[in-house]
């Protein structure tokens, strides 16, 4: 049978352990389902799954040459034998020890598997525990500062790590016996003082033994050797030990991390020459390669143009947002000439003049109710052009009530039937639009068409929205064009051309608003429709 190599001493007696019994003596525990109890958190059901994992682990070893190993013995031996909750917290646990005693390059190969377990496993008891011990491990990552910068010691007092910078370091924790670090001695005496020194960080333990080996170390001028106690959380947490552990980890002159976590246990094969491999690298000048050199060449080189394309970007953006603001500005002048144009155009001196004739007549004629009707919607139609006067939008219902004014008063002069139709969907509230826009096509379908019609005169305005755009329907039935020819539609009046003129502002961002004046030549009758297209959004 071919041995499978692992960095673990074989077990001789693993095959061993099952020599003796009767044939299948063992196969009931081989068929035991593991199931799912309510009590998953009682101790007893852990000890269960933990004791059927170790004999199952045993067995596995007898068919793998006694080797032992995260892969060989605890992943296979779990995803083989249980599911559910055994299953995550068998793995659960062997990711916990795999992290423990694994350096950070070692630990890349649980990656996949890491994160397989991370995203599989519902239970954030367990899932926790094993970020917290990857997360530690992640600090040990080769080139990063070293995460322990002080170390509690037994008498209570801190032993602060950077009084050793300068020169090469070596930190071994042993949890272990003392005299176990007698297969390091040699390793250090190898050594130059003047370039390295070794730091032993010795559990201690009431009840110990004065150790010979560690007297021994105390006495070379590169050792320093200081004692802990169990209850030092900080290396538990950050260093990642447990019983028996002794790691050696190395760091250059600047106490950045050049090889974590070498396990010299009594159960490992010597480490002596991954050591020396690190300790090499520790000690070697921080000379550029020709390979750094271009990648630094390349990362100048990227960084002086990114700065350059950026400047650019900027400056574009820059040039680009002063000519927004300025046409914006020049945009705002233009609407408020256009504004104080509307304000003039809007009442023009014949509806003046025509207005006080009207209500000078009633007052002739003794119409005084009538009088005051006139005189007050008058009035509220002034001030409402007034308030209106300093903004560029106002709210549809605003305009719509200044229409419905003007429609009014010009109903006392002519009596023609008038409607405002607004569809349902429409809420004049939260729509704005352009002040005094309406006004000039009605004005228009008063005057040059059903103003000599008297009753049988109607003005119709319909309002619905399309998308983003509003629709203004303005409809008479008025004496029309005749013939049917268009070439004398009152395009050129002030009051249209104003809305022309505005409606050319809002098209310059974007928009598509329009203005058509047609005859209704499609519904058999007499009349004009006026249609305006806002832009809303």
């Amino acid at each position: 049978m071919m041995k499978l190599k692992t960095d673990y001493l074989p077990v001789p007696n693993a095959a061993e352990a099952f020599e003796g019994f009767p044939d299948r003596f063992f196969n009931l525990i081989d068929t035991l389902p593991v199931i799912m109890v309510e009590n998953e958190r009682a101790d007893w059901y852990h000890t269960f799954i933990s004791r059927f994992k170790f004999y199952a682990t045993w067995k596995s070893a007898k068919y793998n040459g006694s080797s032992w190993g995260f892969f060989l013995s605890d992943y296979i031996v779990s995803l083989h034998y249980l599911k559910r909750f055994p299953l995550y917290y068998s793995l659960a646990d062997a990711f916990e020890d795999e992290i423990s005693s694994s350096s950070w390059q070692e630990a890349q190969s649980l990656k996949p598997y890491y994160d397989d377990f991370i995203n599989n496993c519902a239970d954030t008891a367990l899932t926790n525990l094993v970020q917290t011990k990857w997360r530690a491990l992640s600090q040990w990552t080769p080139g990063r500062q070293i995460p322990l910068k002080k170390i509690t010691l037994l008498d209570g007092s801190s032993l602060d790590l950077s009084k050793f910078k300068g020169k090469a370091l070596s930190i071994t924790f042993n949890y272990h016996y003392p005299d176990e670090l007698k297969r390091i001695i040699a390793r250090i005496k190898k050594q130059d003082p003047n370039k390295v020194h070794f730091l032993i960080v010795q559990l201690k333990e009431n009840g110990d033994p004065q150790s010979a080996i560690t007297d021994e170390l105390k006495k070379l001028p590169q050792v320093t050797v200081v004692e802990v106690s169990r209850d030092n959380e900080e290396l538990e947490d950050v260093v990642l030990l447990t019983n028996w552990d002794i790691k050696t980890f190395v760091f250059d002159k600047d106490q950045r991390i050049i090889k974590d976590n070498i396990d010299d246990s009594p159960n490992k094969l010597s480490q002596d020459i991954p050591f020396e491999e690190a300790l090499k690298k520790a000690l070697a000048p921080k000379t550029m390669s020709k390979e750094d050199k271009a990648e630094l060449i390349k990362i100048i080189g990227w960084s002086a143009s990114s700065i350059l394309f950026a400047g650019l970007i900027f400056f574009w953006i820059y040039r680009v947002r002063v000519a927004n603001i300025n046409r914006k500005e020049a945009l705002k002048r233009q609407i408020k000439e256009l504004e104080i144009k509307a304000i003039r155009s809007q009442m023009n001196p014949h509806f003046m003049f025509n207005a006080l004739n009207s209500i000078q007549s009633l007052i002739n004629n003794q119409q005084y109710k009538e009088a005051n009707i006139y005189l007050e919607k008058f009035s509220l139609l002034m001030r409402r052009v007034l308030n209106n006067s300093g903004k560029t939008f106002v709210s549809l219902s605003d305009e719509l009530e200044a229409v419905s004014l003007y429609g009014e008063l010009e109903k006392l002069r002519f009596d023609f039937v008038f409607n405002i139709t607004l569809h349902e969907a429409i809420n004049p509230d939260l729509i704005e639009i352009p002040g005094m826009i309406i006004q000039p096509l009605v004005e228009n379908a008063v005057i040059h068409g059903i103003a000599q019609k008297g009753t049988a005169g109607k003005l119709d305005i319909h309002i619905r929205k399309d998308a983003s755009y509003l629709i203004i329907q303005v409809k008479d039935n008025g004496l029309g064009f005749k013939g049917g020819n268009q070439s004398i539609i009152p395009s050129d009046g002030f009051g249209l051309k104003l809305v022309r003129e505005r409606l050319a502002l809002l098209n310059e961002q974007g928009a598509n608003g329009t203005l058509n004046i047609s005859p209704n030549l499609g519904t058999q009758e007499a009349g004009v429709t006026s249609t305006l297209t806002i832009p809303i959004d």
